[in-house]
């Protein structure tokens, strides 16, 4: 079961003034959602999402891209040879970062 933001004495404590928001649903109302789902035979029961096909539709996604993950070598873009070539104006690094020092005028 995966449940967004519940209204439970956490937020209070926390406080936080979310437990009567709109995005916000009720312990009982996330309970007998949960065990609807389950009694459906749901294997994953997110009592807030309204259309199941978009769980289906993030599984399908993350296997296509898992079964690229497994490379021995880095992608281009990410290469050791990629970061010494790059010239400081194109570089996308946003931390402290040897072309955070270089001047463009």
């Amino acid at each position: 079961m995966q449940g967004g933001a519940t209204a439970t004495e956490f937020w209070d404590v926390a406080g936080y003034s979310t437990k009567t928001s709109a995005i916000t649903m009720s312990a009982a109302d996330l309970v007998d959602a949960a065990m609807a789902g389950l009694d459906q035979g749901e294997l994953v029961t997110i009592p807030g999402l309204q259309d199941a096909a978009d769980w289906t539709r993030l599984g399908e996604g993350r296997r296509a891209i898992a079964a690229k993950f497994n490379n021995a070598k880095p992608s281009a873009r990410q290469a050791l040879g990629a970061l010494r070539a790059h010239d400081g104006e194109r570089c996308l690094n946003l931390g402290e970062h040897p072309c955070r020092t270089f001047s463009s005028t």
